[in-house]
């Protein structure tokens, strides 16, 4: 017989010379409180440790190179264990146990997080708390593509320059509690690549032009930027309209997103129109949104079926009615968009 997560032989009664059990039972408590195991990955690939390495160990260090998250298995049996992350890579590691859910830890060289398996799932002994702090400050200056690290948590990663570069964010983010300033000090465009999840709920990168700069946090899924991207085009046009009037023609210098349904967008009229007329805007001689106003109209109704993703260099264009409305006059239109 034996205890039920340690495996520590127990004393049978009959037996002789009871001290030698008793005192292995002593060295396997010990060990499994306080040994520390470096484990070196022997492949880039999950890794399932053996009951020996799991039960006589509290604290494991992992090391090696991992070019994706890595699941490292651990026994069912209950057990409380402090484990770092010391691989390179800039990846995850998840310990879990075969069936079970897991704990996601990011690297970190400096410090062990402490987990707890219960004997079906791997959770976290502390859950940070909103009063959780993260030291701010610090900078990491880039001058090509970069994948960015959990260490880089609080930092401004800056981008100096004169070609354009790739900023890769991770995939999984490395904890909810990740933010990083991303900034373009150079001439280059400057992509923050989503890495297949989503920023702001849609999948699209960031641009970053020269001088611009954004915060990137997370909830532990996906990416969110709390620098205002707004941006909003207004168009005007004093008096009447004439035939096939072309109300705006330009290139577009930033990458930026019109969102389908038009949300936010305006269009009024100091005079209203006498007959239906309908404005078209296109993105490179293509439609992709219209507005009209209704007879007797002064305000303009929006139609957009889908986002519209301008880069830089595209054409956006306002186009008017073949036959111009006689009364419809000063009339404004908005459309709000999003930079990316």
């Amino acid at each position: 017989m034996s205890t039920p997560n340690l495996a520590i032989v127990h004393i049978v009664a009959s037996q002789n010379n009871k001290e030698v059990t008793a005192n292995t039972a002593f060295d396997d408590l010990d060990v499994a409180l306080t040994d520390l195991l470096v484990k070196a990955l022997p492949a880039d690939a999950d890794y399932t440790f053996s009951s020996a390495e799991a039960l006589t160990h509290m604290v494991i260090q992992v090391t090696g190179t991992i070019s994706a998250l890595r699941h490292m298995i651990v026994p069912t049996n209950k057990k409380l264990y402090a484990v770092m992350n010391n691989t390179t890579g800039g990846f995850a590691l998840v310990f879990k146990t075969a069936s079970g859910t897991g704990v996601n830890v990011p690297v970190d060289a400096t410090k062990y997080t402490w987990i707890y398996c219960d004997g079906t799932n791997v959770v976290p002994l502390a859950v940070p708390t909103s009063g959780t702090s993260i030291s701010l400050g610090g900078t990491n200056v880039q001058t090509g593509n970069y994948s960015i690290v959990s260490g880089d948590t609080g930092k401004a990663v800056i981008l100096n320059s004169a070609s354009a570069a790739t900023f890769t964010l991770l995939n999984p983010p490395p904890s909810s509690t990740f933010v990083v300033f991303i900034y373009n000090m150079g001439t280059g465009v400057l992509t923050v690549s989503r890495n297949s999840l989503t920023i702001n709920g849609r999948s699209h990168d960031l641009t970053l032009d020269q001088g611009d700069a954004a915060f990137v946090f997370t909830d532990g899924t996906n990416y969110y930027t709390v620098a205002a991207r707004i941006m909003s085009l207004g168009v005007f046009m004093p008096g009447t309209g004439s035939n096939n009037q072309v109300l705006l023609y330009l290139a577009l210098d930033r990458a930026c997103v019109f969102p389908a349904s038009a949300p936010n967008a305006q269009a009024v009229a100091s005079v209203a129109a006498t007959g239906s007329t309908t404005y078209t805007f296109k993105k490179n001689g293509t439609s992709f949104a219209t507005v009209n106003f209704a007879a007797s109209a002064t305000s303009g109704t929006w139609t957009q079926a889908a986002d519209a993703i301008f880069a830089p260099g595209d054409i956006l264009e306002i186009d008017g009615p073949a036959t111009a409305d006689t009364t419809l006059a000063n009339m404004g239109l908005t459309l709000q968009g999003y930079r990316f």
